[in-house]
């Protein structure tokens, strides 16, 4: 006996069969994924929506620009030095007019020594003791520079060969020492 072979009328009935099932699956699937509010994606679009789909909708950031900074900080204006203020008239003694030598250029601190290490007068600074041992018996020609914050100068009162150790946060113009050792050399022909 031979096997039966359909005929094709039946063949041609069952596939059109199997795809009109196909063809109603495709349309359910699409109407439940567009009710979900999705449209079907593809790929690493399909994953990423679904990973993402816990996250609340991005808004958009406004950026914060940052003034520049200069390289460099600015360098501090030496002050404007008061005119009126004298050192020597209404001052008691010699080491009042000193502090008020200070205070006129706003210095952390000045001290006059002698060469042989010894204070000579002082405004006062913690470190007036040490400066003096220090920079009192330096040989100087002109005012030098020794650190950022000490400059020195000598002057001679009655034979005698000070030194003066000037201790400033802010850099000083060659005017300005000149300036405090002529006030120095006023506070000595008073009280000296």
């Amino acid at each position: 006996m031979t096997p039966a072979v359909p005929e094709p009328t039946v063949l041609i009935s069952l596939g059109a069969g199997f795809v009109i099932v196909l063809i109603i699956t495709a349309i359910v699937y699409l109407r439940s994924r567009s009710r979900a509010g999705r449209t079907p994606a593809t790929g690493t679009e399909a994953s990423r929506s679904r990973r993402l789909d816990y996250q609340p909708v991005a808004r958009p950031v406004t950026p914060f620009i940052r003034p520049p900074v200069p390289s460099h900080p600015p360098s501090p204006a030496t002050p404007p030095m008061p005119a009126s203020v004298s050192v020597v008239d209404g001052r008691t003694d010699i080491a009042d007019s000193t502090r008020a030598l200070a205070d006129k250029y706003s210095l952390a601190g000045f001290t006059l020594a002698t060469t042989d290490g010894l204070i000579f007068s002082t405004s006062g600074h913690p470190a007036g003791t040490e400066d003096a041992a220090h920079y009192g018996g330096r040989a100087l020609q002109e005012e030098e520079h020794v650190s950022a914050e000490v400059t020195l100068f000598t002057l001679n009162h009655q034979g005698t060969k000070l030194t003066g150790i000037i201790r400033s946060e802010k850099s000083l113009t060659r005017d300005r020492i000149r300036q405090i050792e002529s006030d120095t050399q006023e506070i000595l022909n008073r009280w000296i």
